[in-house]
């Protein structure tokens, strides 16, 4: 199985957005942390950027 990169812009941050793409979608997703990712059906990989400030905060 191949590996891609995908990035797909829109103008505005709408939710409708990434769960209207990604609807049907039930692989790995490896996404910021926005919660609207949530809403999909993908199994969903964290960043590993954000973590130092979840170290801080804790």
């Amino acid at each position: 199985m191949a590996n891609i990169v995908l990035y797909d812009y829109h103008d505005i941050r709408a939710p409708a957005c990434p769960v209207d793409y990604f609807a049907g979608y039930a692989g790995y997703l490896h996404f910021d942390g926005y919660q609207v990712y949530e809403r999909t059906q993908a199994t969903l990989v964290g960043c590993w950027a954000h973590v130092p400030g979840k170290f801080i905060d804790a």
